[in-house]
């Protein structure tokens, strides 16, 4: 058996991998999510700025399951190892700050903070409506508003696929429920991913 001073550094190290794999992850998003929009911007293609949906809707995916991982990581430390004292308790159920400030404060960091993607496809969707628009301003049929409402679509669900971002919070007191209650219950799980 590991002892706990040994469990809580192997898991602050891997929550520490998985916030570095992160980083990186973003940095290619950005960096693929650049090159597309700047051959986009090179060959006047409008459709080309849609393309990056791809890249952001993949990169989410793999973004939310190590998000989801920290969180639970976070949780497991904060019910078996910190016998919920130390600091990855610290702040579960207390806030001082009220509800109303928190929401506002989680909706403007989800559009302007952690969630990076969003941020691109919000970039990504302007860009292809000014220039679709410009392409097409003489002569806007239903074929272009449909044209139009795909895209805003594509940003839509990359919206939804971020949503984790604003729920960390409840993820993470979930997290703690499940695992006091395993832990009254006597049980201890091997496996917290």
């Amino acid at each position: 058996m590991i002892s706990p001073d040994v469990e809580y550094t192997m898991l602050k190290e891997e929550i520490l991998g998985l916030i570095s794999s992160s980083d990186n992850l973003i940095i290619a998003m950005y960096t693929i999510t650049i090159a597309i929009l700047a051959v986009a911007f090179e060959t006047n293609n409008c459709l080309l700025f849609l393309l990056p949906f791809i890249v952001l809707f993949s990169f989410q995916g793999v973004l939310n399951r190590k998000r989801d991982n920290m969180v639970k990581l976070a949780a497991y430390i904060a019910v078996y190892l910190e016998e919920e004292k130390g600091w990855e308790s610290k702040f579960v159920g207390k806030s001082k700050i009220g509800n109303r400030k928190i929401k506002k404060n989680k909706v403007i960091d989800f559009f302007l903070g952690r969630s990076s993607s969003m941020q691109l496809g919000i970039l990504c969707t302007v860009l292809f409506y000014i220039f679709y628009i410009n392409e097409n301003k003489s002569n806007i049929e239903l074929r272009h508003i449909i044209v139009l409402g795909i895209a805003l679509l594509l940003c839509i669900i990359l919206g939804w696929l971020n949503r984790t971002v604003l729920f960390n919070t409840g993820n993470r007191n979930k997290y703690i429920a499940m695992f006091r209650t395993e832990k009254k219950d006597g049980r201890k799980i091997s496996n917290i991913y």
